[in-house]
């Protein structure tokens, strides 16, 4: 069964890891930009370590936005050549045989764009009737997500709670055998929780710690962005301790904080407002998928429930949607189950969509 996953899920860790490569590209270019500017205004060619991150802070809350948005419309242009997809087609299905030439030529890279970026963690679904049927060979993968540059194990519920935790670090370890840096988050950053902290840190590893509430690591391990200092050797920008025992190239050194900002830009198919489902092999890249502008979807204004609900359920035959569907809003933070049958279920559905429309959310 994991033999069958091994040929499409290999072009789709293909394509990430081009993904990783521009993204360090873009990141190392920024950080050579910050430290020529700050070296140039103290006329010295050590900056301090927290200098740097103060300027790189401003200049990526202003320029990341628009290269990552760039990036991934170049992404989804290149899987677009790869597939060559004729338009209003609902099924295309390939051979993992046939596009692994394309994918290669497509997105060549020749490494992962820091060395945590070799992890990749997608979420799989199994789409079968039952055990009995996954035996007789009556099954397909689906790809729900894939988190780019991060190893989803190596949070800290998941490695607390593991029966053999100490396999997890041996794995780890030989998979990333050089000292490195993780990122110590803050304790009012937002979204901190039990899945952003990581537990995954092996004894020779350091936590970087950059913001004064960092916390939660043994003092041995945690180095604070403080005690660092960042110059430029023979064309390459590093970020070393002042005493010189520890010293990281730059993108390499905040791989961890990289991985964070990155990790949600794996999308395939350009955002229309129907796309197919996508099938190589037996997996199931890419489902079939409906935008809408809120105000297209008129049912949603009906005030009388029965009403609401058969104007949603012809809203959904006439654009061949199936009885079960997930919907993403901007006001909520999850995808919300649908089913069209359920007038609970339309009715909530129906308060999302009034909901961002009220808010002004960007649509589709």
């Amino acid at each position: 069964m994991i033999q069958s996953l091994g040929g499409p899920l290999s072009l789709v860790l293909t394509s990430a890891r081009w993904l990783t490569h521009r993204y360090a590209e873009f990141y190392r270019n920024i950080f050579h930009k910050i430290y020529d500017e700050l070296a140039r205004r103290s006329r010295a060619p050590v900056v301090a370590g927290h200098v740097f991150m103060a300027q790189a802070e401003t200049v990526l809350r202003r320029e990341r936005v628009a290269f990552d948005t760039g990036l991934v419309e170049e992404f989804q242009r290149r899987w677009s050549s790869v597939l060559m997809a004729p338009e209003g087609e609902r099924r295309l299905g390939f051979t993992s045989a046939e596009l692994e030439p394309r994918v290669r030529a497509a997105f060549d890279a020749p490494r992962a764009g820091w060395s945590f970026a070799r992890y990749h963690s997608p979420d799989l679904m199994i789409d079968a009737a039952g055990i009995e049927a996954v035996r007789r060979g009556e099954y397909q993968f689906v790809l729900g997500e894939l988190h780019l540059g991060v190893n989803t194990l190596g949070a800290s519920f998941w490695h607390e709670q593991h029966p053999a935790p100490e396999e997890l670090l041996r794995a780890a370890d030989a998979d990333l055998p050089e000292p490195r840096f993780e990122r110590l988050r803050g304790q009012n950053e937002p979204k901190l929780n039990s899945r952003a902290i990581i537990g995954l840190v092996a004894p020779k590893d350091y936590f970087l710690a950059l913001a004064p509430d960092a916390c939660g690591a043994p003092a041995s391990q945690t180095v604070g962005i403080g005690s660092l200092v960042v110059e430029k050797r023979q064309g390459e920008l590093t970020l070393r301790t002042r005493d010189g025992r520890l010293r990281y190239e730059m993108v390499e050194a905040l791989g961890g904080l990289l991985s964070n900002l990155s990790f949600n830009s794996f999308r395939v198919l350009e955002p229309r407002a129907h796309t197919p489902r996508v099938t190589v092999d037996r997996l199931v890249v890419c489902r079939e998928a409906w935008r809408f502008q809120p105000a297209e979807m008129a049912f949603a204004h009906e005030k009388d429930e029965a009403a609401r609900f058969l104007a949603a359920r012809r809203w959904a035959r006439a654009h061949g949607m199936p009885r079960f569907v997930f919907t993403k809003s901007p006001v909520e933070v999850k995808p919300c189950y649908v089913d069209f049958a359920s007038p609970v279920y339309v009715n909530i559905f129906a308060k999302i969509v009034r909901r961002t429309l009220e808010q002004g959310a960007p649509t589709r």
